[in-house]
């Protein structure tokens, strides 16, 4: 009958959703009310993006380190 989803996460409870936004996305809608949704954005990006130069960094860390310890012989008992 009627379409009650959330255009935040698209939330198909059933929940009425006040403003265009569930319970669960107001808070965040409080938040992008507050600081602006360019800052927000900024935020999550600096947060949850991986760019591919810092990927790159961090896989070849722990292949360098791998390589290190398959190469340290173990000491020999006296």
């Amino acid at each position: 009958m009627f379409n009650y989803n959330c255009v935040m996460c698209d939330n198909k409870d059933g929940e009425w959703c006040y403003s265009g936004v569930c319970s669960r996305c107001a808070e965040l809608k409080k938040i992008i009310d507050l600081y602006g949704i360019e800052q927000v954005n900024e935020t999550l990006k600096s947060i949850y993006v991986r760019e591919v130069e810092p990927i790159e960094k961090r896989t070849n860390a722990i292949i360098t380190r791998s390589k290190g310890k398959a190469q340290v012989k173990p000491k020999a008992d006296n």
